[in-house]
């Protein structure tokens, strides 16, 4: 899979028709994001392209609407970022093109192949979807080798143990933070 294969399944998904707001996306810093997941998402990316030394490595920020994340992960070289999300919205002063916004819902992702990217984050969607759907489609279009951090605020503590007992269960570590669940899983 390259990202070029992902912009046209992007460009399918919404037909060139995304949402367009007039809010103007907050590209903050990655600090915020990183501050959320207790994880340095540079590392992670630097770590990622030495696996992966011959490759633009494809990120998916599961749930990342407007893009604030994905718009700073596209300034970082060698990364071809995504927003995936059920109903994305294309800011005006977006960074990213049209073709980075795929229309999917984290519980079925048809449209995207099996181990499509090298890393994929989530904050604060995880709760509104059903972790025994989202989180297995997840670790399915993740690629071998690659990484998923990912933040569930409240969890739903039966979902929680059905997770647990889920056939990929083995590949995640679970951390209860106050609050929220931080999941994290490498392929």
């Amino acid at each position: 899979m390259d990202y070029m294969s992902l912009e046209e399944i992007a460009q399918r998904s919404h037909n060139g028709k995304l949402k367009t707001t007039d809010s103007e996306t907050r590209y903050g810093g990655i600090r915020m994001f990183e501050m959320s997941l207790r994880v340095s998402i540079r590392k992670r990316i630097e770590l990622l392209k030495a696996r992966f030394p011959q490759e633009h490595l494809l990120v998916a920020d599961i749930g990342g609407s407007h893009g604030d994340l994905t718009g700073e992960i596209s300034k970082i070289g060698g990364v071809c970022p995504f927003v995936i999300d059920v109903y994305p919205c294309f800011p005006a002063n977006s960074i990213l093109s049209r073709n980075r916004f795929i229309r999917a819902d984290a519980e079925k992702m048809p449209e995207i192949p099996d181990g499509a990217f090298h890393y994929i984050v989530s904050f604060n969607v995880l709760t509104y979807t059903d972790v025994s759907l989202s989180v297995p489609e997840i670790y399915r279009i993740l690629r071998k080798g690659g990484i998923a951090d990912l933040d569930w605020e409240f969890p739903d503590k039966g979902q929680l143990a059905r997770l647990s007992k889920d056939q990929i269960a083995r590949h995640l570590t679970i951390t209860p933070m106050m609050g929220t669940c931080l999941i994290h899983f490498e392929k």
